[in-house]
């Protein structure tokens, strides 16, 4: 600025005031952002204290308002103002990193105050005091008389406006600058007062809260009435939002508004959070921070904290049992103790390196002695076998399988297929038969000849997944199952048979399958990759035959994770049946069979069996669990091509709707795979190992029939010949040959082993040091009310995220002193089958017994979830079931439905809303006296219709029962052939009614 007159420096006036209006501008609509900006340079100067005051005078030229803000920071020389804070995008903070300004604008946001005059002065700690005042329009500047005080001081005075000049000023502070530190010290607040008024608020929220830091990161998350999240940077606020996702969504999901209103849930918690980082990247106005990696940590250490936070709530008033709490402190004292981590990783390190050192070298000492003399072929399994047999083509397992049992593993059982995949280094499974439906025994069961549901939808082979290329001789006639790895689908157009391309089809099963027609054979071909099953989940079964303790063990995990579901159950099957394919074992298994004893009840009572006795009866307890799951029949492969023996395993879908493989018989496989030393000639194929196998019949023409056989891997003698490999047809063994001891040092270690593991455990230890530790306090709420919360995920479940705490611990209490969680209880209101009661009537306890969920509403977590997901009142369907009714009408109308399949009955109360109501009594599993069937139906004794009925019934009976039955047939939106078939016979009888012969 000058002094000067004259249109050149008129014009330079009026030009800078425009540009500084029109950087003040983009800090957006709220024109008090200027607050904002003079604290962060009062900040910036190293003040101690801000004391802005607000006030009214009056002018000559009328009422005037004035606002000043001062700092007692370190001042400014009249030269520096000249050059930093007199123009625009010069600033002399760009190289210190303790500041939060750093563009060289801020300042003339003032301009949004719209002042008259500006008033600034400044006392620097060396150098003169100076003070100058400014016309609003920039045109006139004046020397006036120096501060006598440290720091600086800036006054603007506007014309008088409202009155409400303070309450603005101290929201603007309030809402950006409340947790605004000193600029060398975070931890300690600057003093900021309006008008004596403190500004200044503590980093923190009401309980339940947790406050954590980490390095230059702090923050605080807790449950509140109102979903809020904000994000400072030092110490000023840049942008907010309702929840940590948002504040990393697109923009439109958060706001950089100076002035924000966080609106309150009416009866719920929702999350909070306050965070700061100094390492945020802020924008051109300061009034938002860019969407870096920075930001994206800090938002999920703030769902770790939070989630960590909920954890803590939930075991404060719903405790856990001993065991779940010490393996909860475990992993606390882990996440919270960095010399706990290094200790604890340098031990995982080096029994790793030990591990890896052993596995490379082995024994090295070892005498000459101890060297086999002779090589030994690839061993799958215990016992000995005969030389492999021969590659078949392949052909649809169906008619020879002949489901889970035990037999004598015999050579001749095989099934090898010259099945060749590439890549190579994975290892499939490949399915070829599928079980999804159980016998009532449990057993698993499955079409002997295959039917069709309708053409195969395949999939695309994309870039960023791996496409496997599958080739297998093959012939046979008829419908054909292909062999398909678990978890792939087959790709569109890319099957072809002896070089044609064949349209593949569905079997009801779901199966990918082929139409050979009269006979055909060649090199079949086709392409598979990961990819999710469109079609719908296979129907869920509950054995008739499974014992009833068993089902309700396996019913009572529905509320876990699938994948915890199948964990659990997994683990009873091995612990409870062994895997064992010995000839007693055989015969006790037939003998079972022969005394009628079913699949589960001879597996449970024998408690031994081969891998599809075991992995049936997986698949049966996975489907009470409602857990979609099959048994898988096929081939394993292994270095790009099957293994000659078939193997069973259990496919369960998962909730991506993709399928994954879970298998009881892993753990007790097989003994370890030895590979053959083989001299000149072909390289022998990939270690011939994997679990026990499922017991098949041999084609037609190729052993007994009617003998009972079994295949599986078996350990060859040392002298049997490995089996080649092949490329269309089987080549001898090579003769085994002795080899040659390799002649090493006599050292047992390699000398740079222990400086490895050396360097190795200070990597570890050096980077867990620097992941930096993360300290932290919880203020817990002593309630051990948790309706509030559950109201808050029930009604703004995204801002909750995936917090499985919430979703999938049992905080639902039942009646009869029992709990299911809040995805449960989702489910089950979204079938119509949630209930709730208060009372205690007759008719809920009777449910409660027989296992429905019943949830106590006598509680407040009860009766909050059942108002939001509208649980059934079983307390007010006991009442009306008790003061109902029949009519001879009513009675005529029952026994027509019976006549006609209906399983529903019809009953009269009083004061039914929406004049009819129904109850499904086969989902509360019990019985109501007097009332048949399995869904009883009430309506309203006033309905004007039902009346009218009534009325002529003496006269016209069969008419009367009609126009009732056409009525309920409305109300209930029964389907139009289901409507149609009630309503025709009725209506033919009325008729005939109305016109006698």
């Amino acid at each position: 600025m000058t002094d000067g007159s004259g249109p050149t420096a008129t014009e330079r006036s009026r030009a800078f005031r425009e540009r500084a209006r029109l950087e003040a501008d983009r800090y957006g609509p709220d024109p008090w952002i200027f607050v904002r900006e003079l604290l962060q340079n009062s900040r910036d100067a190293g003040a101690n204290g801000v004391t802005l005051s607000v006030g009214e005078v009056t002018r000559p030229e009328g009422p005037v308002e004035w606002v000043a803000c001062y700092d007692d920071g370190e001042g400014m020389t009249f030269e520096h103002a000249r050059r930093y804070l007199f123009a625009l995008y010069a600033s002399s903070k760009e190289d210190r990193k303790n500041q939060a300004g750093k563009f060289g604008v801020g300042f003339w946001s003032i301009l949004r105050f719209d002042p008259t005059t500006i008033l600034i002065r400044s006392q620097p700690r060396n150098g003169a005091a100076w003070a100058v005042r400014l016309d609003g329009s920039l045109e006139r500047a004046e020397h006036v008389d120096p501060p006598t005080r440290p720091g600086t001081e800036i006054v603007l005075e506007r014309p008088r406006r409202d009155g409400r000049l303070e309450h603005r000023i101290y929201d603007a502070v309030w809402q950006s600058a409340r947790y605004l530190h000193l600029r060398d010290d975070s931890d300690r607040p600057l003093p900021i007062t309006i008008n004596g008024r403190s500004a200044n608020a503590e980093f923190a929220l009401s309980a339940p809260s947790a406050t954590f830091r980490r390095r230059s990161v702090r923050g605080v998350v807790g449950l509140g009435r109102a979903p809020r999240v904000e994000l400072f940077c030092r110490g000023l606020r840049v942008r907010s939002a309702a929840c940590l996702e948002d504040l990393v969504a697109p923009a439109g999901r958060h706001t950089a508004r100076i002035r924000v209103q966080f609106p309150e849930l009416p009866a719920g918690l929702a999350p909070q959070a306050l965070l700061e980082s100094d390492a945020l990247e802020v924008m051109l106005s300061r009034s938002d921070a860019r969407d870096g990696r920075a930001l994206a940590r800090l938002v999920k250490l703030a769902q770790r904290e939070l989630e960590r936070l909920v954890e803590r709530q939930l075991s404060f008033a719903r405790p856990l049992p001993w065991y779940l709490r010490l393996t909860e402190r475990v992993r606390s004292r882990l996440r919270e103790s960095l010399l706990l981590r290094t200790m604890t990783g340098a031990a995982v390190g080096a029994t790793v390196a030990v591990a890896l050192s052993l596995w490379l070298w082995g024994d090295r000492g070892s005498d000459e002695g101890d060297r086999p003399e002779a090589p030994l072929a690839v061993a799958g399994g215990p016992g000995t076998t005969a030389p492999g047999p021969a590659h078949r083509s392949y052909e649809d397992l169906g008619r020879r399988y002949r489901g889970p049992r035990v037999d004598v593993l015999a050579p001749s059982a095989a099934e090898p297929v010259e099945l060749r995949y590439q890549p190579s280094g994975s290892a499939l499974h490949f399915a070829a038969l599928t079980f999804p439906r159980l016998r009532d025994d449990g057993a698993p069961d499955h079409e002997a000849t295959v039917s069709v549901a309708g053409p195969y939808r395949g999939t695309r082979c994309e870039r960023e997944r791996e496409c496997i290329d599958v080739s297998l001789p093959t012939r046979g006639k008829g419908l054909m199952r292909l062999p398909v790895p678990t978890g792939h689908r087959i790709v569109e157009g890319s099957v072809t048979l002896a070089g044609r391309e064949m349209p593949l089809l569905r079997t009801a099963e779901g199966h990918a399958a082929l139409d050979l027609g009269d006979g055909a054979e060649g090199l079949l071909r086709f392409q598979t990759t990961p990819a999710v099953d469109p079609e719908p989940p296979p129907a869920l079964q509950v054995v008739s035959g499974m014992p009833t303790k068993l089902r309700r063990d396996a019913q009572a995990l529905r509320h876990l994770p699938i994948n915890e579901r199948v964990g659990k159950l997994l683990a009873y099957v091995r612990g409870k049946v062994i895997y064992d394919r010995s000839p007693e074992m055989e015969r006790l298994h037939a003998e079972a069979l022969e005394r009628g004893q079913g699949f589960i009840d001879r597996t449970l009572a024998l408690g031994k069996g081969d891998c599809d006795v075991q992995n049936g009866l997986l698949v049966a307890l996975l489907q009470a669990a409602d857990v979609p799951a099959r048994l898988a029949v096929g081939y394993l492969g292994v270095e790009g091509q099957a293994l000659p023996w078939l193997h069973a395993w259990v496919e369960y879908r998962d909730d991506t709707g993709a399928w994954q493989i879970a298998d009881a018989s892993e753990r007790a496989a097989s003994s370890p795979t030895v590979v053959a030393q083989a001299g000149p000639g072909p390289s022998p194929p990939g270690p011939a190992t994997g679990p026990s196998t499922a017991p098949v019949d041999p084609p037609a023409g190729e052993g007994d029939p009617a003998t009972p056989t079994a295949v599986g891997p078996v350990a060859p003698p040392p002298s049997s010949p490995t089996l080649a490999s092949t490329t269309g047809s089987i080549a001898p063994a090579p003769p085994a040959v002795v080899a040659e001891a390799p002649t090493g040092s006599d050292e047992p270690w390699p000398r740079w082993l222990a400086p490895g593991l050396a360097v190795l455990l200070a990597l570890g230890a050096g980077a867990t040091l620097l992941s930096g530790r993360t300290r932290r306090a919880f203020n817990l709420d002593d309630s051990a009310d948790l309706s509030r919360l559950l109201q808050g995920v029930l009604q703004q479940p995204g801002a909750f995220g995936a917090m499985s705490a919430l979703l999938y611990r049992p905080l639902v209490p039942l009646v009869g002193d029992r709990a299911i969680s809040l995805q449960r209880a989702r489910e089950l209101a979204a079938k119509g089958r949630l209930y709730r009661t208060r009372e205690r009537a007759p008719l809920a306890m009777r449910a409660s017994r027989g296992g429905v969920a019943v949830l106590d509403a006598s509680c407040p977590e009860g009766h909050t979830v059942a108002d939001a997901l509208g649980a059934i009142d079983l307390d007010l369907w006991d009442t009306r079931l008790r003061s109902s009714w029949t009519t001879p009408l009513v009675d005529e109308l029952d026994r027509m439905l019976r006549q006609r399949g209906e399983r529903w009955s019809l009953r009269l109360a009083p004061e039914i809303s929406g004049r009819i109501a129904a109850l499904d009594l086969s989902a509360l599993k019990t019985r109501v006296p007097g009332v048949h069937g399995s869904r009883v139906v009430l309506v309203d004794a006033r309905c004007p219709w039902l009346v009218e009925a009534e009325a002529r019934y003496a006269q016209a009976p069969r008419a009367a029962v009609f126009a009732v039955l056409d009525e309920i047939a409305d109300q209930l939106d029964l389907p139009e052939d289901r409507r149609a078939a009630l309503l025709s016979e009725g209506a033919r009888a009325a008729l005939l009614e109305s016109f006698p012969s």
